[in-house]
């Protein structure tokens, strides 16, 4: 303890065998999905966020506005399901391969425009109308 606060020994922050403290960890608790399992924030941000840059970024998301966030999960009904499903394939392939192109320079960026009429003619505004539906119908529930 210092100052009040738990915090790792030299062993761990400064390793005499030239270890990083995030290696130097693995001694002692085994890594989860290529993160160490440590169950305190102050704990892990010894480790994960050694500058301080990292730590107020940190702050500053989890200080972040989340009343604008919204839901991924909305309940489609069958025939918008059905119809989402038809319009939405063909639009993802498109979707996929046309931005692929512009960003490996394949296509000129000056393509976006081309790709948005096209977006509108593979039916992206019914596609929108019916999410803002299924979006309207998550809100009336709240």
């Amino acid at each position: 303890m210092k100052d009040g606060k738990k915090s790792f020994t030299d062993d761990i922050m400064k390793s005499k065998d030239g270890k990083s403290p995030q290696q130097a960890i693995y001694r002692y608790a085994a890594p989860v999905f290529g993160h160490t399992k440590v169950m305190e924030y102050d704990a892990w941000s010894q480790i994960s966020l050694p500058f301080p840059e990292q730590q107020e970024s940190i702050k500053l998301f989890t200080s972040a506005d989340t009343s604008l966030n919204t839901t991924t999960s909305l309940s489609l009904t069958s025939d918008e399901s059905s119809k989402l499903g038809s319009i939405m394939s063909d639009i993802n392939t498109y979707t996929q391969e046309t931005v692929l192109r512009i960003l490996m320079g394949a296509d000129p960026i000056s393509k976006i425009d081309e790709f948005q009429k096209r977006l509108k003619s593979m039916g992206i505004d019914e596609a929108n109308k019916i999410y803002q539906a299924a979006f309207g119908r998550f809100n009336a529930r709240k």
